[in-house]
């Protein structure tokens, strides 16, 4: 926290590794790490119009350590990971979103339609014993409509045991249409997701199979629902000429699979 500089997200604030048994240069990695476990990002932002006048939440995809989120001097949420339930970094986080998400309501008194200050602070002092101390935002933070209770209760966890997904074999179901469309840029792809079932689809998470170890990235792997007669949209990256059978998958707990080749 002595110090500052700017970044982009995901950002990690620490590298150091724990191990069993330590060598010396172990103990100075971790001496060294000890004095970083802690980081506060700093957002300014304006509300948008279309979001103004409505009731709103800060979003955090996928958090690495316990958090604090302040905005504009007043503290609206925190969370504490669970070491037991949620893996710290050990893949491509927006690949794998299995990080705890926080969904803190922007109380209307506090929120202004500009020269917003958002403050969020990470920590992974208590978890610095249970992780490999890669702690920070590890997708980008949100302003949006606030989520519904009901589809925040039908998220499923996560757990080692169970894999990662749990669905959900009772009540409606939702349908997913999935569409890949070449963007602008080389190597780029515009994913669109849209819910043409009755029901939300809950917990939607995007995936690239067949691309025979070509390095890929999304800019929104996942999303926590889509209301029915709408649509979330992704961007997704590939670096090199993937498989001609590459394909893009979207899973969802209360509904099929869906797939679509890259075009």
């Amino acid at each position: 926290l002595g110090r500052s500089r700017e970044v982009s997200l995901p950002n990690y604030f620490t590298l150091a590794e724990i191990v069993d048994e330590p060598t010396e240069h172990d103990k100075q990695q971790k001496r060294a790490a000890g004095e970083e476990l802690t980081a506060e990002y700093v957002i300014g932002f304006d509300v948008p119009e279309h979001l103004r006048g409505r009731e709103l939440e800060i979003h955090l995809p996928a958090v690495s350590g316990d958090d604090v989120v302040v905005l504009n001097g007043v503290e609206i949420g925190r969370g504490e990971m669970d070491p037991a339930q949620h893996w710290n970094y050990e893949a491509d986080p927006l690949r794998w979103p299995y990080l705890p998400a926080r969904y803190y309501a922007i109380p209307a008194d506090v929120l202004r339609d500009a020269g917003n200050e958002l403050r969020i602070r990470v920590s992974g002092e208590r978890l610095a014993e249970h992780t490999d101390k890669r702690f920070g935002l590890t997708r980008p933070v949100a302003l949006r409509p606030r989520t519904p209770e009901a589809v925040r209760r039908r998220v499923a966890a996560y757990d080692r045991e169970m894999g990662f997904f749990r669905p959900v074999t009772e009540g409606p179901k939702a349908n997913l249409r999935l569409t890949v469309d070449s963007a602008e840029e080389a190597g780029g792809y515009r994913v669109t997701v849209e819910n043409t079932g009755p029901a939300p689809a809950v917990f939607v998470v995007l995936d690239l199979e067949g691309e025979a170890g070509v390095p890929f990235r999304f800019d929104e792997g996942a999303f926590a629902g889509i209301p029915p007669g709408e649509a979330e949209v992704a961007r997704l990256a590939v670096e090199g000429t993937p498989p001609p059978e590459t394909t893009v998958v979207a899973r969802l707990l209360n509904g099929e699979t869906v797939a679509a080749k890259l075009s």
